[in-house]
């Protein structure tokens, strides 16, 4: 080998070195930014939601605590990944095809797969009642179901996979509503996982993560969009823009038709009347209040002249 060749090959290994640890301050760098911005955001919406319904900051913490630490964790750890395998198999098409597919259905896949894995092992935060058990026993209906300690004052169904569909009812509302009452709660969330309401979020949100990819694509393609550093950074707002709105809207109005049939499902199981009861109590203790800017959940007067339809 002549000293020119050598020479060549030298200064090309000390690139690939300089490369490889730039793009490892890199991955670090985001993903210590990312985590400390999931941690903010989680955070100040815990603080907001305690405010807003008046409920203790502390109880909200213990709850969420773990629930942060693990969310913000697993997705750095999962986009990093992305960056890193684009950065490595950028001359691979079939891999990056690949890569972007996880990616688009990464974050959805978490929230509605991973997550409620959570609720079943934690068991700090959450137990065990042996009525609701009975309760789903005997009506044939093989769910998790676990009580939230502290003063959580609603109900959620979780998960989309065998064995992973889990019911989480706040203590508050164990402690606070009438036996009938609270199987008008739990008949509700019910009716969710039976109707597999959360299959269709779930497909949703993969829709509109590969809209956003296309929308930053044909934003790159766009001359015009690319002329000025302005128009990049404006293009860039407004995309970004258009997929918030997407991704809050579209779900939105998804899941306000799926509570009215939930509602539906459980007045024709408990009653209209134990029915209406059970959201009236529930309605009292988040101190009569929907956000306005929810467009998720339907209000009280709404849901009760939903239910006023059903036939006895």
């Amino acid at each position: 080998m002549s000293n020119v060749d050598f020479d060549t090959a030298s200064r090309v290994n000390d690139i690939s070195c300089i490369n490889f640890k730039e793009t490892r301050m890199v991955f670090f760098l985001f993903a210590f930014l990312w985590y400390a911005i999931m941690l903010t955001i989680r955070v100040v919406l815990i603080f907001i939601a305690s405010k807003y319904y008046k409920e203790p900051i502390k109880d909200n913490m213990d709850i969420n605590v773990i629930s942060i630490l693990v969310e913000a964790s697993v997705i750095t750890l999962g986009l990093g990944s992305f960056f890193w395998i684009i950065n490595n198999y950028a001359n691979s098409p079939w891999i990056l095809i690949a890569a972007i597919v996880l990616m688009v259905s990464f974050i959805p896949s978490y929230n509605f797969l991973i997550s409620p894995l959570q609720y079943l092992f934690f068991k700090k935060t959450y137990y065990r009642d042996k009525r609701f058990e009975q309760l789903l026993a005997n009506e044939n209906y093989i769910y998790n179901i676990r009580i939230v300690k502290g003063n959580l004052n609603n109900a959620y169904a979780t998960g989309i996979l065998p064995y992973t569909k889990t019911i989480l009812i706040g203590e508050k509302l164990v402690k606070n509503m009438t036996w009938e009452q609270i199987q008008g709660i739990v008949f509700h969330e019910i009716g969710h996982l039976k109707y597999k309401h959360l299959n269709r979020l779930y497909f949703a949100n993969l829709l509109i993560f590969p809209i956003f990819y296309c929308l930053s694509l044909l934003r790159a393609q766009v001359p015009m969009l690319n002329n000025s550093l302005f128009m990049q950074y404006l293009s860039v707002f407004l995309v970004g823009t258009f997929w918030g709105l997407l991704l809050w809207y579209i779900p939105g109005k998804i899941q306000y038709k799926l509570e009215l049939q939930a509602d539906s499902f459980a007045a024709s199981v408990i009653g209209n009347e134990n029915m209406i009861s059970a959201l009236k109590r529930l309605h009292e203790l988040g101190n009569n209040k929907v956000p306005k800017w929810n467009i998720a959940y339907p209000t009280l007067d709404k849901r009760v002249e939903n239910i006023g339809k059903q036939q006895l």
